[in-house]
């Protein structure tokens, strides 16, 4: 069964990345393979806080992404690195190559775009409560590029409501 997920996921990051639905995909699918081979949340702390945040709109037991959330909140500079999907893209490498997975993301500047403006877009679509913090986090994106191959999203943490 997991072998049959991580290949449907390689056919997917082979792709050129066009729409939201394969994104969540992607995202679901990663998530899949993490709890099927039950990887601690520390593992993959960062990249299970993304792909959870594209499927719900609220977490309840996160003890693991407490000290995520404290710093994002805190940190200007993980607010930043977390905003321009640098946490994700660290995460996202480790995970390809434990999983032996090549992905067409970051071959190209217009797919790179195209992928965190799509990730963007998701999250600024679904604000997400997270209760064991008593947060609420959204997310708001610009189509202004700090550089060719980054895309800007905003974070905003408000006490949950």
């Amino acid at each position: 069964m997991k072998n049959d997920i991580i290949n449907k996921l390689k056919v997917e990051l082979e792709k050129s990345i066009e729409n939201e639905p394969q994104v969540i995909y992607i995202l679901s699918r990663i998530r899949k393979i993490l709890d099927l081979d039950h990887k601690r949340d520390s593992e993959y702390m960062v990249l299970r806080f993304y792909c959870n945040w594209a499927l719900h709109t609220e977490i309840e037991n996160i003890d693991a992404i407490k000290d995520l959330l404290h710093n994002l909140r805190t940190d200007l500079r993980a607010s930043s690195d977390f905003a321009t999907f640098k946490l994700f893209d660290q995460e996202f490498a480790i995970f390809l190559k434990e999983y032996n997975l090549k992905t067409s993301i970051y071959e190209s500047t217009k797919n790179l775009v195209s992928f965190r403006k799509l990730l963007a877009g998701i999250y600024s679509d679904t604000p997400l409560i997270v209760r064991a913090v008593k947060t609420k986090i959204t997310a708001t994106y610009d189509s202004r590029f700090s550089d060719n191959s980054s895309y800007v999203m905003g974070i905003n943490f408000s006490d949950e409501q």
